[in-house]
């Protein structure tokens, strides 16, 4: 353990950029400038809970519940603050890659915005998924969308453009006691231009 510090309602989310530290609490943002040393940690509060946080150099994007998607300014750590909010979208899930940023709503639609300029997300379009998000994530223009009972991978191109690479299904898929699914995997196919 390294170090320990009290913050506000229980932690749902955390991110790294650089020694930076965000954590996503029970109404808001702390923000830590060691991952050594978490003490005296800076607050944003907001308006909902942040229930997953993504950072992209100085600025990190939550998905927080009833306000929807918000950018958050952390070029000086002692004193983070709000530069957007984007309140129509109840997003729960959020991934990057390269300038464009995903966020996945409660209704198993997509959201797509441009960060031309990082602290001021532009809304590009909505494109609607076959099922909820539990999870999404970004990496070197792919994007994997995992379902309850398939996961979804596309290519991502420079403009944010999406194009579907592969879908595999959890074939027999049940329930544990705990709710998780088990089975194998089957995949639909790689397709190609």
């Amino acid at each position: 353990l390294l170090s320990r510090s009290l913050i506000q309602g229980p932690a749902r989310t955390v991110a790294f950029s650089g020694e930076l530290v965000v954590i996503g609490t029970g109404g808001g943002l702390a923000v830590f400038r060691s991952a050594e040393a978490i003490d005296a940690p800076s607050y944003l509060p907001l308006d909902g809970e942040p229930l997953d946080i993504v950072v992209k150099g100085s600025v990190a994007y939550a998905a927080a519940a009833r306000i929807g998607l918000v950018a958050i300014d952390l070029s000086d750590p002692a004193a983070p603050r709000e530069t957007f909010r984007h309140g129509t979208i109840k997003t729960e899930k959020l991934a990057l890659s390269g300038r464009t940023l995903f966020a996945a709503d409660t209704q198993g639609k997509l959201h797509i915005f441009d960060l031309a300029d990082p602290r001021r997300p532009l809304f590009r379009e909505t494109r609607k998924l076959t099922d909820a998000v539990l999870s999404l994530d970004a990496d070197g223009g792919i994007l994997a969308v995992v379902h309850p009972e398939k996961a979804t991978i596309f290519r991502v191109s420079t403009d944010g453009s999406m194009r579907l690479l592969s879908e595999t299904a959890f074939r027999n898929a049940s329930k544990t006691a705990g709710g998780a699914r088990t089975g194998g995997a089957v995949k639909k196919g790689l397709l190609r231009n």
